[in-house]
């Protein structure tokens, strides 16, 4: 998978039919880190619940999967992705004090 945008919030192409592409390409990749986020949120609650920590539905209800401040939208990504991952599998979680 690749994300790589430019010239973030402009749409500056005066071909009016590349601008609806590039505005449903930054939406399809909008949707799939949102999907990417809201399965690593459930699976990082689903931990903490099963370690016995007490989370509260409120605060529950206030977690977004939207929230993109580890996303580099002026970066490159490429990914190779372990075998467990490509077929299903979820990465290990990282624990916050670790490095």
């Amino acid at each position: 998978m690749l994300i790589l945008m430019t010239k973030p919030a402009t749409i500056f192409d005066p071909d009016p039919d590349a601008d609806v592409e590039q505005l449903g390409t930054l939406g399809l990749t909008l949707n799939a880190i949102a999907l990417w986020n809201a399965t690593y949120i459930q699976a990082a609650l689903d931990q903490l619940i099963r370690e016995g920590w007490d989370i509260s539905q409120p605060d529950i209800a206030r977690i977004s999967p939207l929230a993109f401040k580890h996303i580099n939208f002026l970066g490159r990504y490429a990914f190779d992705l372990p075998q467990a991952v490509a077929e299903g599998a979820l990465r290990p979680l990282r624990h916050p004090n670790s490095e």
